[in-house]
């Protein structure tokens, strides 16, 4: 009886010691006994001993505010046949006027001088027989016609030699020998013509006038003897072919052309016909002097249209190039913060 009326007292009893036990066991400092040095030291209990409060730290955690994340733009492709070109910038108006003065080109002084090629007749002559620089003329049928080159020192004005022309067999009236020369000239500009000759003929003893010598002037340059309108007598009679000592005439005259060139003829004239009659006609020192150079114009200044390659022009394309520089700045820093998935 006496052991079961106990059973619960003690089974309580258990279980309290046991809640002392452990409650002991779990607070800090608590414990029945300190160690120190390898000493076992009672630990601390009533009053005196201090209740430990634990204590917290507060840790400050960053809220991530995420950044908005912009894609480029999405590529919309432009349907066929409607692609409108748009100039990637405004198009430049040129505002500078190129203004081009000429350098004043050297105008060379005046020079008087010969204008005549080989006037004296010193040069070879040519295969025709005329002097070198000069050309021949005369009609057609009604004599012979002979040119050569002179080296009787009678017939020669200066030098060694002289254009000779001859006639023989004369048959018809009005038979003409010459030669010619074209030079340039400057109008209205005074030359001076001067022209040493000489006149022979087997008729001479029958009269002064049978046989003459004349020039004339085209002054357009022509070539065509029968186009000259007015021939001059150079006022030399004939004489006889038989002469050791003939006479050598000098005729002189001034010329103003009204073109840039003009030609020169110089002719023999057999004026009747006669059977075996022979004429000759001697030309030496022919010449035409004056202005040889002209005067060139002065230095002018024009004006031409605007070309954009003046002075000031290059300002537009700096700024076109400023501007397309950035922009390519711009799209390179766009692409690679993209490819960073947006993060700077």
């Amino acid at each position: 009886m006496t052991h079961k009326k106990w059973q619960p007292i003690l089974s309580l009893s258990t279980v309290a010691i046991l809640l002392i036990l452990t409650t002991s066991a779990c607070l800090p400092g608590r414990s029945g006994q300190a160690t120190t040095g390898g000493q076992t030291t009672p630990a601390p209990s009533g009053p005196a001993a201090a209740t430990a409060t634990p204590t917290s730290a507060l840790v400050s955690v960053p809220t991530y505010t995420p950044t908005p994340i912009t894609l480029p733009p999405t590529y919309t492709p432009t349907p066929a046949g409607s692609e409108t070109q748009v100039p990637t910038t405004a198009p430049i108006t040129p505002t500078a006027t190129l203004t081009v003065t000429r350098a004043p080109t050297a105008t060379p002084a005046p020079v008087i001088g010969e204008l005549l090629v080989n006037g004296d007749f010193e040069e070879p002559f040519t295969p025709q027989g005329t002097g070198t620089g000069w050309s021949k003329f005369n009609t057609e049928g009604g004599a012979q016609f002979f040119w050569g080159d002179n080296d009787w020192l009678p017939a020669v004005a200066s030098g060694k030699h002289s254009q000779g022309m001859k006639l023989s067999n004369i048959v018809q009236a009005d038979r003409y020998i010459g030669v010619y020369q074209t030079v340039s000239v400057i109008p209205s500009t005074t030359y001076t013509l001067t022209i040493h000759g000489l006149i022979r003929s087997t008729e001479a003893n029958n009269g002064s006038y049978g046989h003459r010598m004349q020039w004339g002037m085209d002054p357009k340059g022509g070539e065509d003897w029968q186009t000259v309108s007015a021939w001059m007598d150079l006022g030399w009679d004939d004489q006889p072919i038989d002469s050791a000592s003939p006479t050598m005439g000098v005729y002189t005259a001034t010329i103003t052309p009204q073109n840039d060139s003009l030609t020169i003829f110089i002719r023999g004239w057999s004026k009747w016909p006669v059977m075996y009659s022979r004429s000759e006609f001697f030309v030496d020192n022919v010449s035409l002097t004056g202005l040889k150079g002209g005067t060139a114009p002065e230095g002018e200044e024009s004006t031409l249209p605007p070309t954009g390659g003046g002075r000031g022009s290059w300002i537009p394309l700096v700024g076109v190039g400023i501007i397309l520089a950035i922009a390519l700045w711009e799209v390179r820093r766009t692409f690679f913060w993209w490819r960073r998935g947006g993060r700077d």
